[in-house]
């Protein structure tokens, strides 16, 4: 099998290497090619949020960037900065927005050779396989999987930190949209795309019983607690992680880019948690 990963990155080249070592370690009987949507500010003028390093504050992120997806073989594509919109409260998830549906309506010129692979992959940037896993057992037959956030009875989208196109089956991949219409999150219209293509099979990776509250409580299948040190004045929700395709995949979340990244929001508290929970995080790849 040939999986076609695709992740945006703005400020947090240090997710690169890991990646990397654990693809190789992890992905069993598969070829993969991983592509680094880049959307650092490349023009000094460009960078209105004002986005550095999280790990050095320096605001050279386009460039570490470039040369880590070098480093490590991977394809690097710059965003477009005119994409975006200027002067707006919400970038990350706004910003997410528009380089995804960037991506997926241009892929035929950003990357032709896209038809080879068997399935596109779109995969957060702070998301790593933490075990073997032999995707050609469990895609078999599947059209799309990812894990599955509940909008109510009958309307459902996947996370897009781990969602799975079938590029064989799913011939109108390019009409989805990673817009939130639903009041939740990035591609919280896709469940329009679920709902209008019944035919695909879909495989769960796990569960989401709504978004906002039901999100950032810890069970056995989807959320977990790290196990952190009590620190002050900091609530229990920046400590968990997600657990997906059978605790095969491992997502970070919670404030690992633009929440701790950019000098909007950039204070000593905030990097102090990131790093107290990356080294913790770190821990469970060992």
């Amino acid at each position: 099998m040939k999986i076609l990963f695709v992740s945006c990155f703005v400020n947090n080249s240090h997710y690169i290497e890991l990646t990397k070592a654990t693809l190789d370690k992890y992905l069993i009987d598969s070829e993969y090619t991983y592509i680094c949507l880049n959307d650092a500010p490349t023009i000094k003028d460009e960078n209105y949020i004002k986005i550095v390093s999280i790990i050095s504050g320096l605001p050279d992120c386009y460039e570490s960037i470039l040369t880590e997806s070098q480093k490590h073989n991977f394809i690097h594509i710059s965003i477009p900065q005119n994409i975006h919109i200027k002067n707006r409260s919400n970038h990350s998830s706004a910003r997410h927005t528009e380089n995804l549906n960037w991506f997926n309506s241009n892929i035929d010129n950003l990357f032709p050779s896209y038809s080879h692979y068997d399935f596109l992959c779109y995969i957060d940037s702070d998301a790593f396989l933490s075990k073997p896993i032999n995707l050609n057992l469990h895609l078999s037959n599947i059209d799309l999987a990812g894990p599955m956030i509940y909008i109510n009875n009958h309307k459902k989208y996947p996370h897009t930190g781990l969602f799975f196109i079938n590029l064989h089956t799913v011939k109108n991949f390019r009409e989805l949209n990673w817009n939130d219409t639903e009041g939740t999150d990035t591609g919280s219209n896709i469940s329009n795309f679920i709902l209008n293509n019944p035919q695909y099979k879909i495989l769960e990776l796990g569960r989401y019983n709504g978004y906002r509250a039901n999100n950032s409580i810890p069970n056995s299948h989807t959320i977990i607690k790290l196990d952190i040190p009590d620190i002050p004045d900091i609530s229990d929700y920046y400590k968990l992680i997600d657990i997906w395709f059978n605790k095969s995949f491992l997502h970070f979340r919670a404030g690992s880019c633009f929440g701790v990244g950019s000098n909007l929001h950039r204070n000593n508290d905030r990097l102090f948690l990131y790093k107290t929970k990356y080294d913790a995080f770190l821990k469970l790849f060992h």
